[in-house]
């Protein structure tokens, strides 16, 4: 594995776990604004959770990372207003690809979104390319 992959893994692993089992207790959760949690912020983890699972496999910039995962994202919700999906009844179908077409669930994408890519410009990027030029190299260019 070269340096650079390993860089990627050490920087990005982390967050992409912390997002993922931060969705994984948003669904147990059964509290007070239940609907506010499993729903908007189910998603906007599971955004987070895919732009940081990209980021260790592609080495691109991190808008085109956001804007991949975005419109992934934007597709799956798209894709629950066909009624061939609903035929298909199944939990973890319904996990994974929705049960219903929400508007609001595009606003969590992008608010997800632009978590991730803050997050990954100010704090995980100058990290990554320090890890992976040994230190020679100061500046963001993503």
């Amino acid at each position: 594995m070269s340096p650079a992959t390993t860089a990627r893994i050490r920087i990005y692993l982390p967050p992409c776990l912390c997002a993922l089992t931060t969705g994984l207790v948003s669904l147990c959760y059964s509290g007070p604004g239940r609907e506010l949690v499993r729903g908007y912020l189910g998603d906007i983890l599971i955004v987070i959770f895919l732009y940081y699972l990209l980021s260790i496999a592609w080495q691109s910039t991190a808008w085109r990372r956001g804007i991949s995962v975005l419109l992934l994202a934007c597709l799956l919700e798209f894709n629950q207003l066909l009624t061939w999906s609903a035929a298909l009844p199944s939990p973890v179908r319904t996990l994974i690809l929705g049960s219903h077409f929400d508007p609001a669930d595009i606003l969590a994408y992008f608010l997800g979104t632009a978590i991730a890519v803050g997050l990954d410009r100010r704090c995980l990027l100058p990290r990554l390319l320090h890890l992976s030029t040994g230190g020679r190299h100061s500046g963001v260019e993503n």
